[in-house]
């Protein structure tokens, strides 16, 4: 995988070209497989990335271990017969923060080594989070983050030694490192081009402490807030004169483009202008399993629609039992959904936050899918109520560009925000399934 196909984008834009790439942060297999099948269409890489804390650590489980990982995603590029040189692996926040312990950057740097052997070609590293020891209330002194951020880079550099220049990571750097006094890590303070600024100049300075000079011609992005999109109910477009005031290819003297932050459900025109003002890699990762949730509810209210009563069919309920896993796990969506009982019913099934996502491949959710896609295949839904519940979808099926089958359909109502993101990143469909 030459990671120079990245570098390539990142100056195609910085030369004001409408060329950049979309970063999926989801490793949902329905999700995965869109991607790749979107990317075959367009002729465009994939690039796929994990937040670090959603990998086990070593000596943890109950989460994705890194190497399971990429090899369930090359598995499902190979059955999409997507070329493997055009697949990419990040991690983001990869930080000693990650451990709660006086080893944390020992460990970090450890992580930091095996996450490269493994293939991970793009890494968001940052040390800006306090540690156990720091001195608590106290926000962290440059000269410490230096530090830091310098011994996980060398990390990274050393596991990297062996690689040819094409094939060595790329970075990511955060235009807020630093975890300020008296701010809940949540919280989310909007970038300014000052930011972005400091940020690559201590790049530049880690790179010659390190004595890693080259190590600058990789670095790719400065990931930046614009600020919340959106929240539980509402799509907050982002500021189109904060995305003009932040744009720029020319940064501490450095040419490298930006990567905006949770850039789902954005409008279109709000995605178009961030490309075309050097925001070359844009992060999407809710929009896509929410928007395969609404799928699976549409072909459930279908089944309903036309199986109800017919003798022999067991429907699904697939809306049902989805919502009767998210209550057996109050854990992962209770903080996010307040309101009585009939208020985080709604918002189980439909807010932005999408937490039902964390169900979607749970085994009882998925031998309910299964019951589902079985019916919808025995019984195809007519025309007349695809129109109803998925308009869009209707329009390719009677078109002839899309079957009737309820993989099809949710594959399709998935790539349809992957369009949108292809389009504003300037790949067009070169061809037809």
């Amino acid at each position: 995988m030459h990671t120079s196909y990245l570098i390539e984008i990142m100056e195609a834009n910085c030369r004001g070209e409408r060329k950049g790439i979309y970063t999926v942060e989801s490793h949902n297999s329905t999700v995965v497989e869109a991607c790749f099948r979107q990317a075959l269409v367009d002729g465009s890489p994939v690039l796929l990335e994990i937040s670090a804390n959603m990998l086990s650590l070593p000596g943890q489980s109950g989460k994705t271990s890194p190497g399971d990982f990429i090899k369930r995603v090359k598995h499902i590029a190979v059955e999409a017969e997507f070329p493997q040189d055009r697949l990419f692996f990040g991690v983001n926040d990869l930080g000693p923060s990650l451990w709660q312990d006086e080893s944390a950057l020992k460990k970090a740097c450890e992580f930091i080594s095996d996450l490269v052997s493994l293939g991970f070609n793009k890494l968001g590293i940052h040390a800006g989070e306090l540690l156990k020891g720091d001195p608590i209330g106290e926000t962290l002194a440059q000269e410490i983050i230096i530090a830091r951020e310098m011994a996980l880079y060398q990390a990274a550099e050393s596991a990297a030694v062996e690689l040819p220049d094409e094939e060595k990571p790329l970075y990511v750097i955060n235009a807020h490192p630093v975890q300020e006094a008296g701010r809940v890590k949540d919280q989310r303070r909007v970038a300014s081009r000052e930011d972005v600024e400091d940020a690559v100049d201590r790049f530049a300075k880690i790179a010659a402490a390190a004595g890693l000079p080259e190590m600058k011609k990789r670095l790719l992005a400065v990931q930046v807030s614009l600020g919340f999109g959106y929240d539980c109910e509402k799509v907050f477009p982002f500021d189109s004169s904060l995305i003009k005031e932040m744009g720029g290819c020319g940064h501490g003297g450095h040419p490298v483009v930006l990567e905006a932050q949770q850039t789902d459900f954005q409008p279109q025109t709000v995605l178009n202008q961030l490309v075309d003002n050097h925001f070359a890699f844009l992060s999407v990762g809710l929009e896509l399993t929410y928007t395969m949730r609404e799928a699976l509810f549409s072909l459930a209210m279908m089944e309903n629609e036309t199986m109800i009563g017919k003798p022999g069919v067991h429907l699904s309920n697939y809306i049902v039992e989805l919502d009767r896993a998210m209550q057996s796990v109050p854990s992962h969506w209770q903080d996010y959904y307040k309101g009585n009982g009939f208020e985080q019913l709604v918002a189980r099934k439909y807010s932005f936050y999408d937490r039902s996502r964390f169900f979607l491949e749970d085994k009882e959710v998925r031998k309910t899918k299964k019951r589902l896609y079985d019916n919808l295949t025995a019984y195809p839904v007519p025309p007349t109520v695809m129109r109803q519940f998925m308009p869009h979808q209707y329009e390719s099926v009677v078109a002839g560009e899309l079957e009737n089958k309820p993989k099809a359909l949710v594959m399709d109502a998935v790539r349809n925000v992957l369009r949108r993101y292809s389009r504003a990143c300037g790949w067009k469909e070169i061809k037809h399934d």
